[in-house]
């Protein structure tokens, strides 16, 4: 039901705005989240690709600010990760968590370790945008805010029952 109704309402929104249309393709939606890969983010550094993602979390979470002034609202979180295609592992480079305007709250940067990819996983799923061009599927959005503006009221619609 999630992918009949974001195909849907992707479409129209990709139609209604192209001017301002980003390269967000949706990986998976599901109980716990959106995640969409950034195409237009694909940059080669050393013969490897780097491409960032995002999730929306179904329920945005309360994050403590490092300052100790509070807390924030989380919608979601973005990544920027790199892979070596031959081998299959990835790491991850930049980590960000996001609130409700798409303005990062906490941003974490630097290389981390290498890591084996598990297959058929979201990671996987960006992994095959980034060194293969394979499209993770073809519900495309035109804005990360566009995206959420869906999957909450996709979210809304079926746990309501409508």
């Amino acid at each position: 039901m999630f992918r009949i109704l974001f195909g849907t309402l992707a479409v129209v929104l990709a139609a209604a705005s192209p001017a301002y249309a980003q390269s967000l393709y949706m990986v998976s939606a599901g109980d716990s989240g959106l995640v969409v890969a950034e195409r237009d983010s694909l940059r080669w550094r050393d013969g490897r690709p780097q491409m960032t993602y995002h999730v929306i979390f179904r329920t945005p979470m309360a994050f403590e600010q490092t300052s100790g002034r509070g807390y924030d609202w989380v919608q979601g979180m973005t990544t920027r990760v790199e892979f070596d295609c031959a081998t299959r592992l990835f790491r991850p480079l930049q980590f960000s968590f996001f609130n409700f305007t798409q303005t990062a709250i906490e941003r974490f940067d630097g290389d981390q370790d290498w890591a084996t990819l598990a297959d058929g996983s979201d990671l996987d799923r960006v992994r095959a945008l980034s060194c293969e061009n394979v499209l993770p599927s073809e519900t495309q959005f035109p804005s990360l805010a566009d995206a959420a503006f869906i999957f909450y009221g996709v979210v809304h619609e079926a746990d309501d029952g409508s």
